[in-house]
């Protein structure tokens, strides 16, 4: 018999116990920081690739942000001209009307009075109400 057998066989076997579970103590704290390292890692490479998406999707938002602003100063100017131009339709509409009004009061004086007077009944009686 060897020096191993006999050790072996008069160890307490306790002792066997306590070094097996000292050494799966060991090999599960080192799987443990192995895992955590592979996490550690992986976790990175997903923080990053959101950093990039995230950076990615806030380019394509300032640039949406852009255009609707472009957009919307072209449709401002756009309908701020359209009246304008209204405006300016308008007026020379109205001076017409005012001309032609003016040269039928001139025409027709007498007519023109008495129209005016019954105008003025029919509208008192309508504020009167």
């Amino acid at each position: 018999m060897s020096d191993n057998d006999i050790s072996s066989a008069d160890a307490n076997p306790y002792e066997t116990a306590i070094e097996r579970a000292h050494k799966l103590k060991l090999a599960a704290a080192e799987r443990a920081q192995t895992l955590s390292g592979t996490v550690s890692a992986q976790l990175n490479e997903v923080k990053q690739a959101s950093a990039e998406r995230l950076d990615a999707l806030k380019d394509v938002t300032q640039q949406s942000a852009e255009q609707l602003k472009q957009v919307a100063t072209e449709q401002t100017s756009q309908a701020r001209e359209n009246a304008a131009e209204q405006l300016e339709a308008t007026k020379v509409k109205m001076k017409e009307v005012q001309e032609e009004l003016e040269t039928y009061v001139k025409a027709n004086p007498t007519q023109s009075a008495l129209i005016a007077f019954g105008a003025g009944i029919f509208f008192g009686l309508l504020l009167r109400r």
